[in-house]
């Protein structure tokens, strides 16, 4: 946690450099309007204009009163802003580099590259952490990890992060990445500089200081910081967590929504039946301390060894389990209401919010997900075929890398439910070249090569369908986001812009082939579930009232519809069953399908 003799040092020098009359700190952050990012303050920092006060600074969030800046409030309320230390120390620093002359300056740097790489300023011990060490491999991975290491490396320093590279090679995947994605803005850097922020925004963007002397905080920073304080709201403040899970769910209430009924309001659930989250913190070999929480639903007995279901959620590249937190509690009690006892495990990935340390490679965040794993059997007891995992977007992949890997050592963990992913990284990319008009198909072809290569030596190659496609068959499952064929010739629906059918996890040509195993009934497989089971890995956006369901075509469904927490009143993902009567290709009654939190729920209840 910042000290608050630190933070106000940095503030005192910040504040000298500023020449705006009378002085005031901005964070600013971009919220997205009816699809449009509007630049919002989302709080002020001002020092106290008499010399005899206590406190030397003010905070004011954008809704609320300003409050002086203390060591206490800087654990709850103010803890958000307390995570721009790093970066107005580093603006500090910077300025005091361009002041020094040459020799001095350069000396500095040389220090701090020396430092950082013979790790001396990794951070103290935390005793609480759990302790993550990496398990014993084979005496011939590290010998080819040597050499595999130093030949990408080799590669990135004479061809992909060189300067050439950066006006090329840079701003031609910056340039397709933001025409085929505009959730994310990629600014054009090194290979290395560009994938990393396009794959892991979450965790690998930061907050920019402007010439005006504001710091900003882009959509993805916006969300987390927004989601880190309404936590902390929510610790204080008694059914505040009820009123959090409604926020979430149905928006900003509106008296004049046509659509939204006060009768349709779930009762609050009483405080004893209220579920609580307990903080934990892993510590990695790098020094780097993730931080999570951990709850119970009421059907876990505590005093009992930990021998019930425990299910690790993996965010997407750019979520933080503080935004999630309120959807894994109506999971937790819909899994009690079908009498099943389950431990829910989140965590931020390092770098994300309030977790440490800096992710430079996917191996990074595999191996982050193994220290869950690691953590709960080895400091909690929880055998390993207790142990699930479900990921979303980028979390499915991790989970596909994390059981192959617990899966080659001959251990099999409880099962591992992939949602919304990719198929590979290479797939990916190329998804987003064939969104180029004319060439787009063509060029994607030709370039495939060059992508592989590139994802390789950048160390950010996600194999997905490969790692998913050799667990056993009954330990795994999917769903993707694809539309009926009659509703995609009816209103083509955007489905999944961010992850496109052709990049998806079922488009792989090794589930492919796992699906034409299974539809002629060979090694065993039941040809007469085939078309069921195809079908219902499959789900469409549908918007749920009193009369029936209706496709929602103009709806996201990758980063707009939850993946488990659907209500009377929002946007929900829908697996079709066969029987469902249509009126039309778009509306339906009623639909026998399965919620997509619904299906989740059936894998790992049966585990």
């Amino acid at each position: 946690m910042t000290d608050i003799h630190d933070l106000n040092n940095e503030l005192a020098f910040y504040f000298k450099r500023l020449e705006e009359k009378p002085k005031t700190l901005t964070v600013y952050h971009q919220v997205d309007h009816y699809g449009e990012m509007v630049r919002e303050p989302f709080c002020r920092v001002t020092p106290a204009t008499d010399p005899s006060c206590v406190h030397r600074f003010y905070l004011q969030y954008y809704d609320g009163e300003a409050q002086a800046i203390t060591a206490e409030t800087l654990k709850t309320i103010h803890h958000p802003f307390a995570l721009l230390y790093e970066t107005i120390k580093q603006h500090n620093d910077d300025i005091k580099l361009d002041e020094m002359g040459f020799w001095r300056k350069y000396g500095e740097k040389v220090s701090r590259y020396f430092s950082e790489l013979l790790g001396s300023e990794v951070e103290a011990v935390n005793n609480d952490a759990f302790e993550y060490t990496r398990l014993p491999e084979s005496w011939w991975k590290p010998l080819f990890g040597f050499f595999n290491s130093n030949l990408k490396r080799l590669m990135r320093l004479l061809i992909f992060d060189s300067f050439l590279s950066k006006q090329t090679i840079g701003r031609a995947i910056a340039g397709v990445a933001n025409h085929g994605n505009p959730h994310y803005i990629t600014k054009p850097q090194t290979l290395t500089g560009t994938l990393g922020p396009l794959i892991f925004p979450g965790g690998l963007k930061e907050p920019q200081v402007s010439a005006q002397g504001s710091i900003d905080l882009d959509h993805v920073l916006s969300n987390q910081y927004l989601a880190l304080k309404k936590q902390h709201e929510v610790e204080e403040t008694p059914f505040a967590a009820e009123d959090a899970a409604l926020i979430e769910a149905f928006g900003d209430i509106d008296a004049d929504n046509e659509y939204f009924h006060f009768d349709a309001l779930p009762e609050p659930t009483p405080r004893s039946q209220e579920i609580n989250f307990e903080e934990f913190k892993v510590r990695m070999p790098s020094g780097a301390v993730m931080t999570g929480v951990l709850a119970d639903n009421r059907l876990v007995n505590t005093t009992a060894p930990r021998n019930h279901l425990h299910i690790i959620y993996f965010n997407g590249n750019s979520d933080c389990y503080q935004r999630d937190m309120p959807r894994v509690k109506g999971d937790l009690r819909a899994y009690q209401s079908l009498g099943t006892s389950v431990t829910a495990v989140q965590f931020n990935y390092p770098g994300v919010l309030n977790s440490s340390g800096k992710v430079r490679k996917a191996a990074h965040l595999i191996e982050a997900g193994i220290a869950q794993v690691e953590r709960l059997n080895k400091e909690l007891g929880v055998p390993y075929e207790r142990i699930g995992l479900h990921g979303v977007s980028l979390g499915g992949s991790i989970v596909s890398h994390v059981a192959n890997y617990y899966h080659r050592r001959g251990i099999n963990l409880a099962g591992t439910y992939a949602s919304k992913t990719f198929s590979s990284t290479t797939n990916v990319a190329i998804s987003y070249v064939r969104k180029l008009p004319v060439i787009g198909k063509v060029l994607g072809f030709f370039l495939r090569p060059i992508i592989a290569v590139a994802l390789w030596s950048a160390r950010w190659q996600l194999n997905t369908a490969a790692h998913f496609a050799s667990l056993p068959t009954l330990k795994r499952e999917y769903s993707v986001v694809r539309s009926h064929k009659d509703v995609r010739e009816a209103c083509r629906p955007l489905d999944d812009p961010v992850l496109s059918h052709f990049c998806s996890l079922h488009k792989s040509s090794r589930l492919k082939f796992d699906r034409v195993l299974h539809k002629y009934g060979f090694f065993g497989r039941d040809p007469s579930t085939h078309k069921v089971t195809n079908r219902n890995r499959k789900m469409t956006v549908f918007f749920k009232d009193v009369d029936g369901y209706t496709v929602e075509p103009d709806v996201c469904g990758h980063s707009c519809v939850p993946f488990n927490y659907g209500c009377s009143t929002e946007p929900v993902l829908m697996h079709r069953a066969e029987g469902d009567q249509a009126e039309s290709p778009t509306r339906f009654s009623q639909l026998t399908g399965q919620e997509a939190g619904e299906r989740v729920r059936q894998f790992f209840a049966t585990r």
